[in-house]
Parts: structure tokens; C-alpha cells; sequence
């Protein structure tokens, strides 16, 4: 099993600490193709925002949105920049949380629209809560 899949199976298992782990360990690797870098970059974000560290999450969805741009991966990057969104809210950085918001939604139109029936919603909720 190689060790994207661990983190995989680690964050379906609700073990979270492990998948951040060996998220943040595949990103120290050298070799590692950007496309696997940005995937857990983005899982071990999640696994930190499951955790409620919101700086950890923070730091690692901005590093899945860099790397999802470089390798191409435009799913990876609209998912990264809504997890961004969670964790800057969770921080209390309402400013940096609707500049994240605002790029995720202006990308659902085209650079990600198959994440308008799955994220849409959460989003704009997301947007309402900052406004509130």
C-alpha cells in the first residue's frame, strides 16, 4: 500500500492524527510527484481542521492550493480552497476567510464546477456567517 492510500484509509478511519502525520511526512519527501504532494497536502488539512488546529489546517490547505495549481490537479484546488475557508473561520480570520471564499466560488464557475453540487452550499453559508 503505498502511502497516499495510508493517509486515505487513515482519514476514513477517523484516525486523524495519523493521517496528518504522514500527510506532512509525504510532503518532506523528495521525488514525490506534485499531483501526490497536493493530495496529502489537502488530507492532512482536513485531518488538522478534524482536529481543530486551525493554523496547521490553515498553512496545509494553502500548501494544497499551490501544489494542486502547479500539477494541474483544478479538483484538489477548489476542494483546498474550501477547506481554507473552514479554517480561517475557525481562526477567526474573517478578512482572510472571504478572500478564500471569494476565489472559491469564483472558481465554480470554471475552473472547478463539479464542486458546485457537492460544496455550493456550505460555501455560501460559510459567506453568510462572515457577514454576519
Amino acid at each position: 500500500m503505498d502511502i497516499l492510500a495510508r493517509i486515505e484509509d487513515h482519514f476514513r478511519r477517523g484516525e486523524y492524527v495519523q493521517a496528518r502525520r504522514l500527510g506532512e511526512a509525504l510532503l518532506a519527501l523528495e521525488g514525490v510527484p506534485d499531483r501526490e504532494k497536493a493530495a496529502a497536502a489537502h488530507l492532512a488539512a482536513e485531518a488538522a481542521y478534524q482536529l481543530d488546529d486551525a493554523q496547521a489546517a490553515i498553512a496545509l490547505a494553502r500548501r494544497a492550493v499551490i501544489l494542486a495549481e502547479v500539477a494541474g490537479d483544478l479538483q484538489r484546488c477548489g476542494r483546498a480552497w474550501f477547506r481554507l475557508i473552514g479554517a480561517e473561520l475557525m481562526a477567526g480570520d474573517h478578512t482572510e476567510a472571504a478572500e478564500a471564499a471569494d476565489r472559491f466560488l469564483a472558481g465554480l464557475a470554471d475552473r472547478w464546477p463539479e464542486l458546485e453540487a457537492e460544496l455550493a452550499g456550505s460555501a455560501h453559508f460559510n459567506v453568510g456567517m462572515l457577514h454576519r
